[in-house]
């Protein structure tokens, strides 16, 4: 008899910190991933908080008050995420538009963002006012390919801030066309190229933009926070 009043405080004690427990542990496991940034929607394989999304896409997006794209050469806003479609659009403040020259600038990627997030095949690197010793017009001229007919004189002369160039020499100075691994690879200061662009091509001929475009690859289908989405 007197075993059972000694035990008794001690299970009483025992149920009190279960009970305390099963207080806590739902604050701290319940806490849902944020789904939104602004107007964009936050779905897998993105997350902003540790634990949302798939891993190798964490700390890739940053919401302050717009959402932004984080690469090693700076922070690029997202216009948009599609993903139905695989894609997000992002605005590259420091590229040069037929609006503004802007400084020299080198846009690069991690790797695992250029392996699982590579800009999409429509996307195109103009290399501007390139030196004659450029090795993309030597050794490495392969990498500059014909883009829909179009030609550096043309690319200087629809363009106010691509003018210039033409006041600084007789001729128009050599451009390239190149796509994305000709940049990942070499600098602007190995290419010998002053400025860059991207462009598309549109109804009306050559359009310059301020959005580049990625792709994201196919995922698999498992559970993040609050929410179950498909690859």
């Amino acid at each position: 008899m007197q075993m059972q009043l000694l035990s008794s405080p001690f299970t009483i004690f025992k149920l009190l910190i279960l009970t305390l427990l099963l207080q806590v542990i739902p604050t701290l496991t319940l806490s849902p991933c944020k789904t939104t940034c602004g107007s964009i929607p936050i779905n897998y394989p993105f997350g902003l908080e540790d634990g949302c999304g798939a891993p190798q896409f964490r700390h890739m997006l940053n919401c302050s008050t717009d959402l932004f794209f984080q690469t090693p050469s700076g922070s690029y806003k997202v216009q948009s995420i599609d993903y139905d479609k695989k894609t997000m659009v992002i605005y590259d403040p420091s590229m040069s538009t037929c609006s503004i020259l802007q400084p020299h600038h080198d846009f690069q990627m991690t790797d695992v963002q250029s392996a699982i997030i590579p800009p999409s095949q429509d996307t195109v690197f103009v290399l501007l006012n390139c030196s004659i010793d450029s090795p993309v017009l030597n050794h490495y001229k392969y990498l500059c390919f014909n883009f829909a007919g179009h030609t550096c004189d043309e690319l200087y002369g629809s363009c106010n801030a691509f003018r210039v160039f033409h006041l600084l020499t007789n001729s128009s100075p050599p451009c390239c066309f190149t796509s994305y691994s000709t940049v990942k690879f070499m600098s602007m200061n190995i290419l010998d190229c002053t400025h860059y662009t991207k462009n598309l091509v549109g109804p009306v001929g050559l359009i310059l933009i301020q959005k580049v475009c990625y792709v994201f690859a196919q995922v698999s289908l498992i559970q993040q926070g609050n929410v179950l989405l498909e690859a």
